[in-house]
């Protein structure tokens, strides 16, 4: 049996695809790393999450891709773990049965290839950003929008856009 974090599930949950013509990326991919972390990763493609917790003692190795549908079912206010053991996920007394997904999850390591030393870590408020999209989809009556974020250094405004070049915004990094 594997002990799985609910939240890091769900957080995850939040980024998995809703595309039915990429069901390996429809679901929250699971699996014990090299070096015994417990690893929650989802993608759709355009935003990808990876939650890596240590696992102290021993853990089941399974990996498994689990379905958005059957995460979004998992609410439990005072539970904070579930168990997985082959397609059922145990929630204190509930069972979910689910067929798991069958294709291999693609390789989102390649994508988080950077080394440390190598990217200035800059903070953003998400809130603030999330705002900025907002105005923009207003002003440009769009439903999708994809800012652009360019920064100078860690320290400097990041200027954001969209494609219309009427639109720009200045966001100030978050400093710690």
């Amino acid at each position: 049996m594997t002990t799985l974090n609910l939240k890091a599930l769900q957080a995850c949950n939040m980024v998995a695809s809703k595309e039915a013509s990429r069901p390996q990326l429809g679901g929250v991919y699971t699996h014990l790393n090299d070096q015994g972390y417990r690893v929650y990763v989802a993608t759709n493609g355009h935003a990808l999450i990876c939650i890596a917790e240590y696992v102290a003692g021993k853990d089941d190795e399974q990996a498994a891709i689990i379905p958005a549908n059957v995460i979004a079912r998992l609410k439990d206010k005072h539970l904070t773990t579930c168990e997985l053991s082959g397609n059922q996920i145990t929630l204190g007394q509930d069972v979910f049965t689910f067929e798991p997904i069958g294709i291999a999850y693609p390789d989102y390591k390649r994508c988080m290839t950077w080394k440390e030393g190598e990217v200035d870590l800059i903070g953003l408020d998400p809130d603030s950003l999330l705002t900025i999209t907002k105005a923009y989809r207003l002003y440009n009556d769009q439903k999708l929008a994809y800012p652009s974020l360019n920064f100078q250094d860690a320290i400097s405004p990041i200027k954001i856009t969209f494609g219309n070049p009427a639109f720009t915004a200045i966001l100030m990094p978050v400093r710690a």
